[in-house]
């Protein structure tokens, strides 16, 4: 989905484990775009990339949760 090629963390885990893992992370989906963008510590910064998103129109915000599993949030702007 949004895994950075050839991306490696620790114990040899793949880049898009640590992004199901991560604390915070988005994939937003806009009309026919998809923003590839992975935070993994910085919540403030994924809130404020969200919030430029949802201006421009962005169809759905998909969020890591407590439980570590990615899982659609329906926005409307």
């Amino acid at each position: 989905l949004f895994v950075p090629v050839g991306e490696r963390g620790k114990g040899g885990r793949t880049g898009q484990e640590l992004a199901l893992q991560a604390p915070a992370g988005a994939l937003l989906r806009l009309k026919r775009h998809y923003c590839r963008r992975v935070f993994n510590t910085h919540v403030q910064a994924m809130r404020k990339h969200c919030e430029q998103h949802l201006a421009e129109d962005a169809v759905k915000i998909y969020k890591v949760r407590r439980s570590g599993m990615l899982r659609p949030e329906h926005h409307q702007p």
